[in-house]
């Protein structure tokens, strides 16, 4: 049993269900479907999105399988714990409820998963090949955001234009906090070539020490200490990228200045201030313990994945301080709580179930 833990990251599983929650509350809120079925939406959402996540982890380690024999041969395939073709079959199950299930609701909601699922393909058959596939993740990600709206919009999709947008724009800016982390962790092991300058890439003589285009020390200590500092370098740009998540409780706070607070006054602006020094203090910490350790790249990784609950959570907090609609008011609130919960949930099962 613990194989499939962690062949399915299950410890990352409750960022999905908050993730789905933010798209409902988005539904509820803009949207404003005129008869909301809110369980039966949220179910299929979450049911959804959890498959598509799961059968994604599950085929990361399919392809993944020659590399993981010669990196990492304790995964659970390299290692003999599962099969690859038993977990074949198991991820084309849960891709296969991951797409269908939405279909049940409507086109749009059918159609986003449809996309998601292509997208999470795509991500494990190309990631190994190409840094640009972060992308790919970070759009499948962003894509449960509107997943979650979708479910809970009228099934004949008339008003779920009214929210599309904001959906996409929040799940937009996790997408870029995901491909930013994941970078991060794309660089986890760094090749030091002794057969090139590692400041300028020019061929060095054999025999030689030092580069003859730029001058720089190419004795074997020099390239691994100057490659050293190049990958902090990277790490710590990334490592600030994933600052994103900011990004929203901060245009918030500028069009407050602007236009003056919103009927709820003092409870709104309240709620986007500890929302954003909660989600700021968490993010810097993470980003300064990876500049002054770039190799601790596994604990920035799941600090990375587990701020997206809280993230979730101001959003949801922001939308239960300024909601017009009881219905919103009410899943927001709840979805806070739920976001935080989770939020412990994930640091927690991270300690026993490895989530990269």
């Amino acid at each position: 049993m613990r194989a499939w833990l962690e062949i399915l990251r299950i410890s990352n599983l409750p960022t999905v269900w908050t993730n789905v929650l933010v798209g409902a509350v988005l539904s509820l809120a803009v949207a404003r479907p005129s008869n909301p079925e809110i369980v039966p939406g949220l179910v299929i959402a979450i049911v959804a999105g959890s498959c598509l996540y799961l059968a994604g982890m599950v085929f990361n380690d399919v392809f993944d399988v020659a590399i993981d024999r010669r990196e990492r041969p304790g995964r659970p395939i390299p290692s003999g714990r599962i099969r690859r073709g038993a977990a074949t079959a198991f991820g084309t199950v849960l891709l296969a409820i991951g797409v269908g299930l939405p279909w049940f609701h409507g086109v749009i909601a059918g159609g986003i998963a449809t996309g998601i699922g292509l997208m999470l393909l795509a991500y494990d058959a190309l990631h190994a090949r190409t840094a640009w596939s972060v992308l790919l993740m970070g759009g499948c990600r962003g894509g449960l955001y509107v997943l979650g709206m979708a479910c809970l919009n009228e099934p004949s999709g008339v008003d779920a234009d009214d929210g599309l947008l904001l959906a996409v724009i929040v799940g937009g800016v996790a997408a870029i906090h995901v491909a930013a982390f994941s970078m991060v962790a794309r660089d986890e092991v760094a090749e030091a070539s002794r057969w090139k300058c590692p400041r300028c890439g020019y061929p060095i003589a054999e025999g030689s020490d030092i580069c003859t285009e730029c001058g720089t020390a190419c004795d074997a200590d020099s390239i691994v200490a100057i490659t050293t500092e190049r990958l902090g370098k990277r790490r710590g740009w990334y490592g600030t990228a994933t600052l994103i998540l900011l990004a929203p409780f901060g245009l918030l706070l500028i069009l407050t200045l602007m236009l003056g607070p919103p009927r709820t006054g003092g409870l709104f602006l309240s709620t986007v201030i500890i929302g954003s020094i909660g989600i700021g203090a968490y993010l810097v910490n993470s980003t300064r313990h990876l500049a002054r350790n770039p190799k601790a790249v596994g604990r920035f990784v799941l600090r990375s994945i587990a701020v997206l609950t809280l993230f979730d959570a101001g959003i949801m907090a922001f939308f239960w301080a300024a909601s017009p609609t009881a219905d919103a008011r009410f899943v927001a609130g709840i979805g806070v709580l739920v976001a935080i919960a989770c939020f412990f949930l994930v640091r927690w099962s991270h300690r026993r179930i490895a989530g990269t």
